[in-house]
């Protein structure tokens, strides 16, 4: 199971430090967060198939922009860390 982290404000919002959950990909990663917390915090993180702005997804330390995006595979040992960077304020907050 990869881990998933939540720092800041995402934290606040998911309501949880931490989360464990199989998927094989970013994607399926995301949906499945949606499905263990609920939609209205997955909208917070994606939408119309991409980030919601300044949300930032991290696999083992590297930015998902950097790897493939969000079919970037998944491991059982992986360290998935989500946070919002931007200083517009949090999406829908």
């Amino acid at each position: 199971m990869a881990v998933v982290e939540f720092l800041g404000e995402v934290r606040k919002a998911a309501g949880r430090s931490t989360l464990d959950l199989e998927a094989e990909t970013v994607a399926g990663l995301l949906a499945a967060i949606g499905r263990a917390i609920g939609p209205g915090f997955a909208s917070l993180l994606s939408r119309d198939g991409g980030l919601q702005p300044d949300v930032e997804v991290l696999v083992n330390g590297r930015n998902i922009q950097f790897l493939n995006l969000f079919e970037t595979p998944l491991r059982a040992t992986d360290q998935v860390t989500i946070f919002y960077s931007g200083v517009r304020g949090f999406p829908g907050g």
